[in-house]
């Protein structure tokens, strides 16, 4: 991605510049094959974003109104005594910045392709990124639960370095699926942790470290450390993913059930994660678990609601899987 770093570099130099209606920075994009000059993106005296597809001055655009994070309207600026039309897609709420880069980046593809009728590219974009924009902001995952959708998209760029086509088809914990990663011939559960002692995973449920039917289950153990300067964002990743071949809208909307706040997008987040150890665990038999079959009947007995336990993988046993084994699981995983 690239060009979405040349967006927020335009962004960051239009910010050093003083208060104006309107700083523009012209992008190092082609003119359309209709008018001239190239695309820009604005800062205006406020702080939102704009990008500017310039149109033919007769050219009527219907405004886009829709959605009150990001609009499409018609504006006309003055460019050295003369006057230019431009298709202006705004970014209204602070809190979409983030997402706003990555819809410019495809509105500019999307523009390229089809230059004769930008502002109609810059709607069908839009309406692609409409259900996501318009998503109530909360406060952001706390360091937690950023740390557990780290660790599930750390895995997920492992998978994409194999097949990037496949790789949101297996990431299924976000849907609500029994395990993280779910495949034909494997099952993938992933626990992380900030804890500087020990290896201590909580277990939800009976089923969670039940395997599926004719495969195989594994847990991922993988311990974090929070750092200031150094170690990725989410954002890092998400972005990492993408420039694999992953869809970066599915993306995004896969990350939005995971619990996924625009927030949390941006590559400079003030959680940054590095990781201190990252096992992966065979749950057979004799792996240190609950399930249905801990139970006399089978069953968990009556009238109880819910299970909800800590094993202990600080011990020798079980033991994680060699570098050559875990190589197979992500084969496991994408069996056909």
């Amino acid at each position: 991605m690239t060009r979405v770093s040349n967006i927020r570099e335009a962004w960051s130099l239009l910010e050093q510049l003083g208060a104006h209606d309107l700083r523009v920075h012209e992008l190092d994009t082609e003119p359309t094959a209709m008018v001239a000059p190239a695309m820009a993106v604005g800062l205006d005296s406020l702080g939102r974003r704009h990008l500017l597809v310039p149109v033919r001055s007769d050219r009527q655009i219907v405004d886009d109104r829709r959605s009150p994070g990001v609009q499409i309207i018609r504006h006309v600026l003055l460019d050295a005594g003369e006057e230019r039309a431009y298709v202006d897609v705004t970014c209204a709420k602070a809190h979409l910045n983030e997402l706003f880069d990555v819809v410019v980046d495809e509105m500019i593809t999307e523009v390229s392709a089809d230059p004769d009728a930008p502002d109609l590219a810059c709607r069908r974009v839009l309406e692609r990124w409409r259900e996501l924009i318009e998503q109530e902001i909360g406060t952001g995952a706390g360091p937690e639960r950023l740390g557990g959708l780290f660790a599930e998209l750390w895995y997920l760029r492992e998978v994409a370095l194999i097949a990037p086509d496949r790789a949101l088809g297996i990431w299924l914990g976000p849907q609500g699926a029994r395990h993280d990663f779910m495949g034909r011939a494997a099952s993938l559960e992933i626990k992380a942790s900030l804890s500087r002692h020990g290896r201590f995973p909580e277990i939800h449920s009976v089923e969670q470290l039940e395997p599926p039917s004719g495969a195989r289950l594994y847990l991922a153990m993988m311990k974090l450390e929070r750092v200031a300067a150094v170690g990725a964002t989410v954002g890092k990743l998400a972005t990492e993913i993408c420039d694999l071949g992953v869809d970066r809208h599915d993306l995004l909307a896969r990350m939005q059930q995971a619990g996924f706040d625009p927030a949390d997008l941006d590559i400079d987040h003030p959680s940054r994660f590095s990781v201190v150890e990252n096992r992966i665990y065979l749950v057979d038999s004799a792996f240190p678990a609950i399930t249905r079959a801990s139970f006399a009947a089978g069953e968990v007995p009556a009238g109880v609601l819910r299970v909800r336990y800590l094993i202990d993988l600080s011990t020798d046993t079980p033991s994680p899987l060699e570098p050559d084994a875990v190589a197979v699981v992500y084969q496991q995983l994408l069996e056909p």
